[in-house]
């Protein structure tokens, strides 16, 4: 029985278990690392916008709090540069943004020199301030558009083999 392969009198599976025992460990802690600061971030957010907890415990749209840090341009969503003296959001929306998008190209521009990523935030390139994102779960796609049933008639428009053709 292969419960455990640590446990076995293999030692390429105890070492392979132990190699990924700990690569899991790294990335734990990465992540709880940056968690400390991404919820002192989003508590700013929530504190500026009023967003308290009944009303997140009521349903109130989360996506609220971000809404004015985004832009939509020439088909393309963009987050919004904090680095700009003419920045209108808040102070919270300006340090989430500065964090958010310094992480988000360390990831994404790993391997390019940081001074070519620096230039790229500089010169407002689009490609620096583009949202990552990923289609939502049917329940995100409601909150954004205010009902299940805009959503439904949405998500099945997808099922059209034209709509698909169009979208690949």
């Amino acid at each position: 029985m292969l419960d455990n392969p640590g446990n076995l009198d293999n030692d390429t599976l105890n070492n392979l278990t132990k190699l990924v025992s700990e690569a899991y460990q790294n990335v734990r802690e990465d992540m709880q690392r940056e968690l400390g600061t991404i919820r002192e971030l989003v508590d700013d957010l929530k504190k500026d916008k009023n967003f308290g907890k009944i009303l997140e415990m009521t349903g109130g749209n989360a996506a609220n709090l971000f809404k004015n840090m985004i832009e939509h341009k020439d088909g393309d969503i963009l987050f919004k540069n904090p680095w700009d003296p003419k920045f209108a959001g808040s102070t919270a929306e300006r340090k989430f943004l500065e964090f958010a998008l310094t992480k988000i190209n360390g990831n994404r521009y790993k391997n390019k020199d940081e001074a070519d990523v620096e230039i790229m935030r500089v010169n407002n390139d689009p490609a620096y301030y583009r949202v990552p994102l990923v289609i939502g779960d049917t329940a995100s796609q409601a909150s954004v558009l205010g009902s299940m049933s805009k959503t439904l008639k949405k998500r099945l428009e997808r099922l059209k083999p034209s709509v698909w053709w169009e979208e690949t």
